[in-house]
């Protein structure tokens, strides 16, 4: 409070001193008025938080003089008990009565006992610290060293799983080529078990066949010349096809294109199979060829 009342002091002085000033000088009681307030507005400015502070705890012990002038009899508190090294009252019960000042202030034996405490937990630490900094290098270290060999064994492992797709492509390859094979060696056995019964009626008609039984049967090689030819064509195809697959089978992700070449191998099969039908079709006419053949060759004189 007395500080307070000191600043207000303060304040006035302020402005007599400035109106006497302004006065002496001709400037008028107004601007002595408005120097006074100009400098003692920075002074309650920075003591604002102070003033706030002390009219709060002001009014505090307003309200709490009212409070016991209304309600004079409070309930009868514990005897204090006194310090037993300074001798101050303490405000509460104690079994070991020290004041907070006695308890802060340890002596030197407890204060070198501390220090020396404190420099064994020190070195402690220290060396705790050490030996835990050599086991984190060597752990950084193992750590590396299993980053390294787990990039390794990834490595290792894609490396792995790219063969094993590679295997498992060209075994997919190889099993569609021989089935391929097997297709065309049954197409074949066809084809030569035909050639064998033409071969064997050729064989049988020979000795009454004449120049055109064997101009008949020159057309027939040139007949299966030509079926050869187509063969070898249809096997181009095939081994195109082949490489469409192939080729589907290395674009599994691009639907378009994938669906594209599947239509295209579609219509090559399709092609393939009326090929198919239309080879069988033209062996048909040459059973036909050689079987009027025959029997122009048992009736020589028929065809003369």
């Amino acid at each position: 409070m007395g500080l307070l009342v000191y600043e207000v002091l303060a304040c006035f002085v302020v402005v007599v001193l400035g109106w006497l000033f302004w006065g002496w000088m001709g400037g008028g009681w107004r601007a002595a008025v408005f120097a006074a307030v100009c400098g003692g507005l920075p002074l309650a400015v920075s003591l604002r938080g102070e003033l706030r502070g002390r009219v709060v705890a002001w009014w505090a012990r307003v309200r709490l003089a009212w409070w016991a002038r209304r309600w004079p009899r409070l309930p009868q508190r514990e005897p204090l008990t006194p310090c037993r090294e300074c001798g101050k009252v303490l405000p509460y019960p104690c079994a070991t009565p020290l004041c907070d000042g006695c308890l802060s202030e340890p002596t030197r034996e407890e204060l070198q006992q501390q220090a020396d405490a404190m420099a064994a937990r020190w070195r402690q630490a220290s060396a705790d610290a050490d030996e835990l900094r050599a086991v984190l290098l060597v752990e950084r270290s193992e750590l590396r060293l299993a980053e390294h060999a787990a990039e390794a064994y990834r490595a290792q492992a894609d490396r792995v799983t790219r063969d094993a797709q590679a295997q498992h492509n060209r075994h997919f390859r190889a099993v569609l080529e021989l089935r391929r094979r097997r297709k065309l060696h049954t197409e074949l056995m066809g084809y030569v078990g035909l050639l064998k019964q033409a071969l064997r009626k050729a064989q049988r008609n020979l000795s009454a066949a004449d120049a055109a039984v064997l101009r008949r049967f020159d057309e027939a090689r040139a007949y299966c010349r030509e079926l050869e030819h187509e063969r070898r064509e249809r096997t181009r195809q095939q081994e195109r096809a082949d490489e469409l697959h192939r080729r589907l089978e290395t674009a599994e992700r691009d639907h378009e294109a994938t669906a594209e070449a599947l239509h295209i191998a579609l219509r090559e099969r399709d092609a393939l199979d009326k090929e198919r039908t239309r080879l069988a079709v033209e062996l048909e006419v040459l059973g036909e060829h050689l079987e009027r053949a025959q029997e122009s060759a048992r009736h020589p004189e028929d065809t003369k």
